[in-house]
């Protein structure tokens, strides 16, 4: 559910309902969110093909 809250917190439509801090706030947030889903993606896509080239 957060996730889904700061997805919707960096792509809402209007920009003008909130301040550039927050607006970078929310980018940081689902950032570092992501960021471990990308890593696990990699590495289990590693673990199933050429290890040496990923």
């Amino acid at each position: 559910m957060l996730y889904r809250l700061g997805v919707l917190a960096v792509e809402r439509d209007d920009p003008s309902s909130r301040t550039a801090e927050t607006a970078a706030g929310a980018r940081a947030w689902l950032a570092l969110e992501e960021w471990p889903v990308a890593q696990l993606m990699t590495l289990g896509l590693a673990l199933v093909s050429n290890f040496g080239t990923a």
